[in-house]
């Protein structure tokens, strides 16, 4: 059964702080020889952070260090690593697709068969794309991932059937959890045969939040015959904000938002200009709900339905 869940979050920062310095290329790979992934940048604002194809984001895949550096083009970082984790029940049996020191993701569809497809094939890279870019091999602003943008793999297309700009970078990838041999570094579940595509954007705008916040959203596709049951789906993150020592976390459930600010007035890598930062819950998934509407960007609502906000946050040290 083919379940179709949207989730839309955004990152965002508070208490602006403002430098200068040097920041790592735009795309990576893992090193690691038994599995082989990729990682690009989102940098279109004053966030530049680094988003993988295995579930894992905001880590830099060759170092392991983070790679969450707020303010763009310095060294000073708010996030050391984070992922997607989902868990349910498939026929009474608990599953899991997990993605934070170690991943149980990988990239590529699930296919017709119910396999995942190669992950190392090349079209299952990120794709990454900009307002002005060409399919054209001859234009100026020619971009092949532009010109190769997946909508067949379930890229999304604008309204006459081009690659969808979202802002002034977008990024877009598409994941699974179908290997089970990935699964034994982790919860040791048998996988949800999730499909989980990304979509990732950031807006160029200093004057307003909008220069500090990063937008993703997973869309989860279920390509398992089965159903998966009390689901739970959630981000799991490692703030280390400047100096992680003496970071607290917090809440607000009326915004949907879980935040992590300085426990002192100084931080020994931000000083006394220590930003926040915050996920926040823009849609949650739709469950049933007579006489309401579910939200779906990009889509239409969804009738009798509501979206589910954040539910809790936990803090770990």
């Amino acid at each position: 059964m083919k379940k179709y869940i949207l989730i839309v979050l955004s990152f965002c920062l508070l208490n602006p702080v403002w430098a200068t310095g040097s920041i790592k290329g735009d795309k990576t790979q893992l090193s690691s020889t038994w599995i082989k992934r990729e990682a690009r940048m989102i940098d279109a604002n004053q966030i530049a952070m680094m988003v993988m194809n295995n579930g894992t984001f905001a880590r830099d895949p060759e170092t392991g260090n983070a790679a969450f550096y707020y303010p763009k083009g310095t060294d000073k970082k708010a996030i050391y690593a984070a992922g997607i984790e989902i868990a349910g029940k498939v026929n009474g049996e608990i599953r899991t697709a997990c993605a934070n020191f170690n991943t149980e993701i990988q990239p590529g569809k699930i296919l017709p068969n119910g396999l995942p497809d190669d992950p190392d094939l090349e079209s299952y890279r990120i794709y990454k794309i900009r307002p002005g870019d060409s399919a054209d091999p001859s234009h100026p602003n020619y971009n092949p991932d532009y010109a190769e943008w997946p909508a067949d793999d379930g890229a999304p297309l604008d309204e006459v059937g081009n690659p969808l700009v979202l802002g002034d970078q977008t990024l877009w990838l598409v994941m699974n959890d179908g290997d089970a041999s990935l699964h034994q570094g982790c919860f040791n579940t048998k996988p949800l045969d999730l499909e989980i595509q990304m979509l990732v954007w950031a807006f160029d705008d200093d004057s307003t939040a909008l220069g500090k916040t990063v937008f993703m959203e997973y869309t989860l596709i279920n390509k398992s015959p089965d159903s998966i049951e009390d689901a739970y789906i959630g981000i799991w993150e490692d703030a280390d904000l400047g100096d992680g020592n003496d970071d607290n976390l917090a809440c607000d459930t009326t915004l949907n938002l879980t935040y992590v600010y300085n426990g002192k007035d100084s931080d020994s890598m931000y000083g006394f200009d220590v930003p926040a930062v915050g996920i926040c819950l823009l849609q949650g998934p739709a469950v049933p709900s007579n006489g309401e509407t579910a939200f779906q960007f990009l889509h239409a609502p969804i009738q009798n339905a509501k979206n589910v906000n954040m539910t809790s946050t936990s803090g770990y040290y």
